[in-house]
């Protein structure tokens, strides 16, 4: 994830923000919360790592006890993968070049796409385990991948929606220091 966090630096760098900049200066009332909103998505991107850990740590715990998935599994496990990387991928692109239809298609289509598969895999797992399709101690390991998926999912859309913010979108963003 360091190159989420080096793009994310980058794209505040050439805005003119530093990461200790106050949230008051000489600027333009209506822009005083920029550089918190810049804080909040190096955040996100930190929390996306975080997440990205915890996934290579439970692939390493599937490897030293060796448990697998089964084929169905792994093609949900693989689409929703897909997907999380589209959302950071395209939130990334749209914090570097402050393009609100790629913001817009994360915070909403992708995000609400995100939620639902989430929820569907969780709701197929179920079915697996209830019909001794899947061992459970692969079952906790797939709960947890796709919740840490979801919660990446969920850090980009904040980063999309700080683009949104910037623009004076409403959005879930917390503008710091806006009244």
């Amino acid at each position: 994830m360091k190159t989420l966090d080096g793009a994310f630096k980058r794209a505040a760098s050439s805005a003119g923000f530093e990461r200790n900049a106050p949230l008051r200066g000489p600027c333009r009332p209506e822009h005083a919360g920029i550089p918190g909103l810049f804080r909040n998505g190096s955040s996100d991107y930190e929390r996306i790592g975080d997440h990205a850990k915890n996934l290579m740590e439970l692939r390493e715990y599937m490897t030293d006890h060796e448990l697998a998935f089964s084929p169905q599994a792994m093609s949900e496990f693989d689409g929703m993968l897909t997907l999380v990387r589209q959302m950071v991928e395209k939130s990334t692109q749209a914090l570097n070049s402050e393009n609100l239809d790629l913001a817009h298609e994360v915070a909403g289509v992708l995000e609400e796409r995100t939620d639902a598969m989430e929820k569907s895999l969780r709701h197929l797992h179920i079915q697996r385990l209830n019909e001794g399709l899947c061992a459970p101690a692969s079952g906790v390991i797939f709960i947890d991948i796709i919740t840490n998926l979801e919660r990446i999912g969920d850090h980009a859309t904040n980063v999309a929606e700080i683009i949104l913010a910037m623009h004076g979108e409403k959005t879930g963003a917390e503008v710091p220091g806006s009244y």
